[in-house]
């Protein structure tokens, strides 16, 4: 290929650019060689839609069956190995590939201007509460050793307990009481004397001495 430029409207070729006539290339595809450099590709190569190939400070070779994805950028002194394939959106900046490679899409290679920091993030453990053991609660030892503990019976309360049914059929004897088997309180009391009645009948005996002292009237029969 000539090293003049040469455009259409598919591709865009600049500089110093030598084609394969067995190359393969898609519309879109930009070649662009700076002064004192060069861009060579091989016979059975083939450019995706809107690869850029840019050659600079160095010289990009493109061997024999290598095939570059669409939007497929190459900056710099660059070469491509025989049957290498790279993905679609790659960007290999100042780097070789091995023949027979296949890099992903949207891989970036070459640049080391970006270090990605690979270490692990360690983060420290978080401290979880303290929860007291059961061990070391006094109360809750207590209570296991309560709940724990069985109830034992010995066989002489097992005699002397009755079951409900048998509590139960136990009827109360009623005796009834007649009123003439009642005791009369009332006469085996002594009767007791009115009060004032002594001197009530003293005072009798001094104006009517003829007369007899007046009695006491006897409680109502009940």
């Amino acid at each position: 290929m000539t090293s003049g430029a040469v455009f259409n409207s598919d591709i865009h070729i600049s500089g110093d650019v030598r084609i394969d006539d067995h190359a393969v290339i898609a519309p879109g595809v930009i070649i662009l060689a700076a002064p004192d450099c060069s861009v060579a590709i091989a016979a059975g190569v083939c450019l995706g839609m809107g690869c850029i190939l840019q050659a600079h400070q160095g010289n990009i070779e493109i061997h024999q069956g290598a095939m570059l994805g669409a939007g497929v950028l190459i900056v710099g002194d660059a070469v491509v190995g025989e049957n290498a394939c790279v993905g679609y959106g790659s960007t290999i900046f100042r780097a070789s590939v091995l023949g027979g490679t296949v890099i992903q899409p949207n891989s970036l290679i070459g640049d080391t201007s970006r270090k990605v920091n690979t270490k692990p993030v360690t983060q420290s453990p978080k401290s979880s509460p303290s929860t007291p053991s059961a061990e070391t609660d006094p109360w809750g030892a207590e209570v296991n050793q309560v709940s724990k503990s069985p109830t034992t019976i010995s066989s002489g309360h097992k005699e002397s307990i009755s079951s409900p049914d048998e509590t139960d059929s136990i009827t109360p004897e009623i005796t009834e009481v007649s009123p003439e088997s009642r005791p009369d309180k009332q006469q085996d009391l002594p009767k007791e004397p009115v009060v004032g009645q002594v001197y009530i009948n003293q005072l009798l005996m001094t104006l009517f001495p003829h007369n007899t002292p007046i009695k006491p009237p006897e409680p109502p029969s009940s």
